[in-house]
């Protein structure tokens, strides 16, 4: 956008923008938090005093120590053109979704993580008031419980319930449904290589997934090790606390094949509205030409294999 456009009142209206009302708590008639996953939301923005115009990409990404476990976030494409932004408004949808479920698998892995971190910390609490909870009672030989008793079993009963919670959290990001796309040029999935190098017995406790995906069966791989530490059974709110950078809310290898398809996203739709058109046009026609031999050519040298294979085979009837 040429001019005195000023990018950080741009990009704070972008993000001011209520675009949906994402509940994650206590639904009626359910005990525990649900995780909503909700679908993103794709709009078009413009400022006419500023000249400039947007599509914007909203989507939810989950924390353990945000407030109902949700940050919302957004991606968007400015450019001075409206008529750009509203030709190319599918491409952009398409281009941005691609680099949105990249990002939100990363995050559901790094979700996954953290709450198995949790779980470990909790468990390991939980032992440690267990057995200060059976000394007291060793020590209590006047048979009545003291004030610190009923505090300990209180605090003990109030890990119990955490323990649950994150539990049927962990329960609800391993169970959620893919959509994997299926683009061949796209691929948000981690390689094979870097899976086998997870755990052999770390599938046998993930949720039931399609057997066909096998990147998905190894998503959530348990980390190798991780000393637990004790903590409170109830965290003070602290709301000056820093909050995670989107870095280290998604996992590394998918946050770096998000940028990847964002610089891929802004290479693309370099060029005005006629440029672009012109180039979309020519990819169609390319992939839709076949491929012309020449006259000279025998069709029955490009596939010379074949009919050696079945001589050979012929021969040993």
């Amino acid at each position: 956008v040429p001019g005195n456009f000023d990018l950080n009142y741009f990009s704070l209206r972008i993000m001011s923008v209520d675009y949906q009302a994402s509940f994650v708590g206590h639904p009626p008639g359910c005990a525990y938090p649900k995780l909503n996953f909700v679908e993103d939301s794709k709009v078009v923005l413009g400022d006419s005093k500023e000249g400039a115009f947007a599509y914007v990409h909203h989507l939810t990404l989950y924390d353990l120590e945000a407030r109902g476990f949700v940050r919302p976030f957004c991606m968007a494409y400015i450019s001075a053109d409206e008529h750009k932004i509203m030709q190319q408004f599918q491409e952009l949808s398409a281009e941005f979704s691609k680099a949105s479920e990249c990002l939100k698998t990363g995050n559901r892995k790094a979700f996954a993580s953290e709450l198995e971190k949790k779980l470990k910390d909790l468990d390991y609490t939980r032992t440690v008031l267990h057995n200060e909870t059976e000394i007291q009672k060793k020590a209590n030989d006047k048979g009545y419980y003291t004030t610190q008793a009923i505090e300990k079993a209180n605090e003990l009963a109030s890990v119990e319930k955490s323990i649950i919670e994150h539990q049927d959290l962990l329960k609800q990001i391993r169970s959620y449904p893919y959509r994997k796309l299926k683009e061949s040029d796209f691929h948000p999935y981690e390689p094979e290589c870097a899976l086998d190098q997870g755990g052999a017995g770390s599938a046998q406790d993930l949720a039931a997934s399609d057997p066909a995906e096998p990147g998905e069966m190894h998503l959530y791989s348990r980390l190798p090790s991780y000393t637990p530490k004790l903590i409170k059974a109830k965290p003070a709110k602290c709301f000056d606390k820093k909050l995670k950078t989107l870095e280290e809310l998604c996992d590394i290898y998918f946050f770096t094949q998000t940028l990847d398809q964002l610089h891929h996203i802004e290479r693309t739709f370099r060029g005005d509205v006629c440029y672009l058109l012109t180039n979309q046009i020519s990819r169609a026609l390319l992939k839709q030409q076949n491929v012309t031999n020449f006259l000279f050519e025998d069709v029955s040298f490009l596939d010379g294999k074949a009919p050696e294979n079945q001589y050979r085979g012929c021969q040993g009837l």
